[in-house]
């Protein structure tokens, strides 16, 4: 099995989905599992391997709370990540009102996977817990 930080991508848009799966089997540390338009995709259609992270383009999260809340119950462990093409401090507020662990650009994709690995999947060297480090600052 290979071995890396399993996202599952939700995104309307099948042309940014294919880019962001590709991009994660690209970038150190991580892979992609699978994608699904709507998160009622995700599920309806579970990937075959439970995903560590899931990234879920926030007009999904805005048009289907419930969904977001159903994907937190059958993957409790994973971490819930809204995305948008524009990053800002509203996005930040509106990730953490729909209940999701972060944000994400997708417009600075490369760097805000390599900040959302470092946060929530490497240990620090000190205590062991999680590094602490802004997604889109």
């Amino acid at each position: 099995m290979a071995e890396g930080i399993k996202a599952f991508v939700v995104d309307p848009d099948g042309d940014v989905r294919h880019w962001l799966g590709r991009l994660l089997d690209h970038t150190a540390g991580f892979r992609c599992v699978g994608g699904s338009s709507t998160l009622g995709g995700l599920a309806g259609s579970p990937p075959a391997e439970t995903p560590d992270v899931i990234l879920v383009d926030v007009q999904q999260a805005v048009a289907n709370p419930d969904h977001l809340r159903t994907a937190r119950e059958r993957y409790p462990a994973a971490k819930l990540v809204l995305m948008e093409l524009e990053e800002g401090a509203r996005y930040e507020t509106l990730a953490g009102r729909f209940g999701a662990d972060a944000f994400l650009s997708k417009a600075r994709a490369p760097e805000s996977l390599a900040s959302l690995r470092n946060r929530f999947f490497e240990p620090d060297s000190g205590d062991g817990r999680p590094q602490s480090v802004s997604l889109i600052g």
